[in-house]
C-alpha cells in the first residue's frame, strides 16, 4: 500500500484501535463499535423523546427495550405536548380578539 492511501485506509479499517464514540474511555477495533454501542457501553442515553417530557435515561441496550415498551406513553405525552401548544397559542390570541372587540 502507497503511503499517501495509508491514512485512508486507517480511517476506515476494520482492525484500527479506535475510542468509544460515546466517550465512555474504552477502546477497541472499528470492526467492534456497533456491538460495544449496542451491548458494553456504560454511557447512559437520554430517550429521543425527552424534549416532549419522557425521562427515561439509559444505555443503548435499555433505551432500545424502553423505545419498544414505551410507544403508547410516547403517544400520550405527544398529545399532551401539543395539547399545551394549542393552549397557549389560543391564551396568546384572547387578548388580541378582545382588544378588536372593544
Amino acid at each position: 500500500m502507497e503511503l499517501r492511501h495509508f491514512e485512508s485506509h486507517l480511517n476506515k479499517c476494520l482492525y484500527q484501535i479506535i475510542p468509544c464514540e460515546q466517550n465512555c474511555g474504552k477502546s477497541f477495533i472499528r470492526a467492534h463499535l456497533t456491538d460495544h454501542l449496542e451491548k458494553d457501553c456504560p454511557i447512559e442515553l437520554f430517550c429521543q423523546h425527552h424534549v416532549i417530557g419522557c425521562q427515561f435515561k439509559g444505555t443503548n441496550s435499555m433505551l432500545k427495550d424502553h423505545m419498544t415498551r414505551s410507544t403508547n406513553a410516547h403517544f400520550i405525552l405527544q398529545m399532551k405536548f401539543e395539547m399545551r401548544l394549542e393552549i397557549s397559542q389560543v391564551k396568546k390570541r384572547i387578548p388580541r380578539e378582545i382588544g378588536r372587540e372593544r
